[in-house]
């Protein structure tokens, strides 16, 4: 009887298991909610969509729709649905939100007297030149431009990530390890929109003999 039972328990969980993996069995990936920010003149012009993963992609433009927020309110304000106008200087971030969902963030350094600018980020790896492995607790420094200073230490993994890095400028990078010679680097990380240059730049150092 016990054995009929474990065999009987054992079928049921194939057939369960059929039925999860089956194809026409629906989707529960929710919706994503994304922004598509780029400069015009002085001010942000953004737009906002759901993506509705469970039906394949479908799109729904909710610009007019949405709630747009911005981090820091003195630096300006929506004018219009997705317009962001600056009324002085400064680095502001800005999401859309609508229903339950929120975008990702697009962040600017804005001038009422100038167009605006991207601020982006720059990420990459530490590896050993010669065996390719990851080096843990690296740093990597801007040296100069608009982020002059910006610092970073690699994880684990080698893995090293420096936010608010302006697009468009050309700055130099240098990685540095304990037991390795330094590298220094001159990169230029574009907007994510219309850019050539990606933000992904790794260092390969060589260990000190």
């Amino acid at each position: 009887m016990l054995a009929f039972r474990v065999t009987l328990l054992a079928l049921l969980s194939i057939v369960v298991a059929c039925h999860r993996e089956s194809p026409t069995e629906p989707s529960h990936v929710n919706p994503r909610l994304t922004t598509t920010c780029v400069p015009s003149g002085g001010q942000v012009s953004c737009s906002a969509t759901l993506w509705d993963v469970p039906t394949y992609g479908a799109t729904n433009n909710v610009t007019a729709d949405a709630t747009w927020i911005a981090s820091d309110p003195s630096i300006g304000t929506f004018t219009a649905p997705g317009v962001f106008v600056p009324s002085r200087v400064g680095e502001v971030s800005i999401w859309a939100h609508y229903q339950r969902w929120d975008s990702p963030q697009s962040s600017f350094l804005v001038d009422p007297a100038h167009e605006a600018q991207r601020l982006y980020w720059l990420s990459g790896l530490v590896l050993d030149t010669s065996t390719q492995a990851p080096i843990q607790g690296a740093e990597v420094r801007i040296l100069d431009g608009y982020s002059q200073g910006a610092r970073a230490v690699s994880n684990a993994f080698g893995s090293y990530q420096i936010d608010g890095i302006l697009t468009g400028q050309p700055f130099s990078v240098a990685a540095s390890a304990s037991g390795y010679a330094s590298q220094t680097r001159s990169y230029r990380v574009d907007s994510p929109v219309g850019g050539q240059n990606s933000p992904f730049l790794d260092f390969h150092l060589q260990r000190i003999q």
